[in-house]
């Protein structure tokens, strides 16, 4: 998957800090700006990775919790009823999180659910029922593939430089 939208600027900003601190730090290590400058975009483009990824996560993340805490729950209680109920319920909850957001994925064209299309995981089940994103402006990330191991045709190094 390839970002394909501009990096945001909370991530620019965060970028500017790290080199003006390098810029500030460089002088006592003896290396050069130009040596470190060379390797340092990969900061904003994890930091905006992170930042895309986080909205969706977050539902995936509190399911979690809730089927941690019923299997704290249900195991703790060896009488039965009141455990496993409670259990039982907090897995329902946490299916029908997955689910949702599963079923809303696909209706990801609408406005508040774009948030939705930041997450690889939701592309990936996307593409395994053959879904097409058509909507007015593209998702923020792409796939790219033809189909080979390694991309030939240099598609991924003009799309970073946004080329033509």
């Amino acid at each position: 998957f390839m970002r394909i939208i501009p990096d945001g600027p909370m991530s620019m900003r965060v970028e500017g800090r790290i080199a003006h601190t390098l810029e500030r730090e460089l002088p006592r290590t003896g290396a050069s700006l130009d040596d470190i400058w060379d390797h340092q975009h990969w900061i904003s483009r994890w930091l905006q990775g992170f930042l895309d990824r986080l909205p969706a996560a977050c539902p995936f993340f509190v399911g979690h919790v809730m089927l941690l805490v019923g299997a704290t729950i249900g195991g703790t209680n060896t009488e039965g009823a009141p455990a496993c109920e409670s259990y039982r319920v907090l897995v329902w909850l946490s299916l029908c999180m997955y689910m949702a957001v599963a079923v809303l994925s696909f209706f990801a064209y609408l406005k508040p659910l774009q948030w939705l299309m930041g997450s690889p995981m939701i592309q990936q089940l996307q593409m395994l029922f053959m879904h097409r994103y058509i909507a007015a402006h593209p998702p923020p990330y792409l796939y790219i593939s033809d189909g080979g191991l390694i991309e030939p045709l240099g598609l991924f190094p003009l799309l970073r430089r946004r080329l033509s």
